[in-house]
């Protein structure tokens, strides 16, 4: 996944922050239903990467394949995308627990909006019921507090196998 390592950085730094676990590991992947599927969207990737390195490929994509600015996506396309999230924990012991996180509609333009006034809200209006003081923080860290914000304004969150208040 494109995002992998970014979003590695952002989990390990959660864990260190948080002081969770010592014996932490974090895999990231992307499932595809056969091997066809997997090669071609990587071939499309390696593509997509080389035209967006390769000056003359780059002029040409801002000219006739990128959106141009203040152009996106319709209201009925954002009423028809989604994101969900899937978890899959397991602890040294064998637990096992899994989580789902449903955003049910455009994750890209108006769940980004909604989530970042509801983080800012959080810090704004919540930050004295916040653990973790000063540093660089990561969603996780306020993620006590956030969480019950995004169940409010729209996303489903289910955890299962976990004894915890969630």
């Amino acid at each position: 996944f494109v995002m992998a390592t970014v979003n590695g950085s952002c989990v390990r730094r959660s864990n260190a922050v948080l002081n969770l676990s010592k014996n932490f590991t974090y895999r990231e992947s992307v499932v595809y239903p056969n091997f066809i599927t997997g090669f071609v969207s990587f071939f499309q990737l390696m593509i997509g990467l080389t035209c967006v390195m390769a000056v003359p490929f780059q002029v040409l994509l801002k000219k006739f394949v990128l959106p141009k600015p203040g152009s996106g996506p319709s209201k009925e396309q954002m009423d028809r995308g989604f994101l969900k999230v899937e978890s899959l924990a397991k602890g040294s012991k064998g637990t096992t627990v899994k989580s789902s996180f449903y955003f049910p509609t455009d994750p890209g333009y108006r769940d980004t909006a909604r989530i970042l006034v509801e983080t800012a809200l959080t810090l704004s209006l919540d930050s004295d019921k916040l653990s973790i003081r000063g540093g660089v923080w990561t969603p996780a860290c306020i993620g006590e507090q956030l969480l019950p914000r995004l169940i409010q304004t729209g996303c489903e969150w289910k955890i299962e196998g976990c004894s915890c208040s969630h």
